[in-house]
């Protein structure tokens, strides 16, 4: 079997992990800092000023864009394989080569953090073998394969660890549904194509008023800010969601391990019907409100 990891130098985790963690922090405040666009009442009593489309992209390209490409990068640079070759674990990437005996593997240590991702450390018995740091979006597909190569003990012992009992329930929830490209630049058609509509109709008359009046380019420009616009609102909506979302699914922690693909699985479905419904249901609402 031939498993993606990251190998990840001794000193590229922490910057990393700031990067990741300055990315998800600013989509968690942005989201926060709409909230008085869905509340009236508190719009009013905080004399609320919305952030302009120009301000928000600007934030968002300098707070989440660029350290995301900074830690996408390092991601592409730590990208190996790994697989079990004459009772050795290989692991190959740009780095180079290195291989350690399954039965030289002493103690596996994961990550207390899952930053950047979840990950483990592999120890050996002696320093004639490196000790090497991996990470993956599901680290227990690795610990199994080790566990069925001669190191069942470490491994065992690891895959009890609550970070990796959350990675391997995240992972094995996961639905089309959760796609990029779905989930954000699609879906992002519901609400645009409508609020798109009613501007031309107000603005200009008509659906294809600006095309009439200014041309194609002008009008598509302006379907494309409406669908971006969309898109960046639906990814601060999802960042909202997922921050309230991430610490009930602690819970599964303290039910026995058998629980943990059941309480993800839960609470990723709450997450979709609440990310897929609701702004529709808000459109409509507003819509209906004019």
């Amino acid at each position: 079997m031939n498993l993606a990891v990251l190998g990840i130098p001794p000193g590229a985790r922490l910057p990393v992990a700031l990067l990741q963690i300055l990315a998800r922090g600013a989509l968690v405040l942005l989201a926060l800092y709409h909230v008085p666009l869905l509340l009236p009442e508190l719009h009013q009593a905080l004399d609320y000023r919305p952030l302009a489309t120009l301000e928000l992209g600007g934030l968002l390209a300098v707070f989440f864009a660029l350290p995301e490409l900074g830690a996408w990068i390092v991601r592409r640079l730590c990208a190996s394989r790994a697989w079990i070759e004459s009772g050795a674990l290989v692991i190959e990437g740009r780095g180079g080569r290195a291989e350690v005996p399954v039965g030289e593997i002493a103690e596996i240590v994961p990550w207390a953090l899952p930053v950047p991702w979840p990950g483990l450390r592999l120890r050996p018995r002696s320093s004639a073998h490196p000790s090497l740091r991996l990470a993956a979006a599901d680290p227990s597909i690795l610990l199994e394969l080790l566990g069925a190569s001669g190191a069942a003990m470490p491994a065992r012992e690891a895959l009890a660890h609550p970070s990796l009992r959350l990675a391997r329930a995240r992972e094995r929830s996961r639905s089309r549904l959760d796609r990029p490209l779905l989930k954000f630049a699609i879906f992002a058609l519901v609400p645009a194509l409508p609020l798109f509509r009613l501007h031309q109709w107000i603005s200009f008359g008509g659906t294809f008023g600006e095309y009439h009046e200014f041309g194609l380019a002008a009008y598509l420009l302006g379907f494309a800010l409406y669908w971006g616009l969309s898109a960046i609102y639906l990814l601060l909506f999802a960042a909202g969601l997922r921050a309230l979302a991430e610490p009930l699914t602690l819970v599964a922690l303290l039910l026995p391990p058998r629980w943990d693909l059941a309480v993800r699985r839960v609470a990723e479905g709450l997450l979709r019907a609440l990310y897929y419904l609701t702004p529709p249901a808000l459109l409509i609402a507003r819509l209906a409100l004019q």
